[in-house]
């Protein structure tokens, strides 16, 4: 029997680790560790499972969206992908 990821727990589209969330952010996985650590609000949706840190796509997505509705310039460094 095939082994799951630690992540995957349903159909959402699971980004496992720091370097599989910032390929899809189109940045860097210190951009993304140094996004992770800001305020509530500001902070790059992530979580951690049995140590292995772990996003959802669709959080990340609304997370881009939101910093850009919040027009906050160029406080919020928008991932490059979108």
């Amino acid at each position: 029997e095939p082994r799951r990821a630690p992540c995957a727990r349903s159909p959402v589209r699971r980004l496992e680790g720091w370097s599989e969330i910032a390929d899809y952010l189109g940045r860097s996985e210190k951009w993304c560790w140094r996004w992770a650590k800001k305020p509530v609000g500001e902070r790059l949706p992530v979580y951690r499972v049995g140590g292995i840190v772990c996003a959802d796509a669709e959080d990340l997505d609304a997370w881009v969206q939101a910093a850009k509705l919040a027009d906050v310039g160029s406080a919020v460094p928008y991932p490059l992908r979108r």
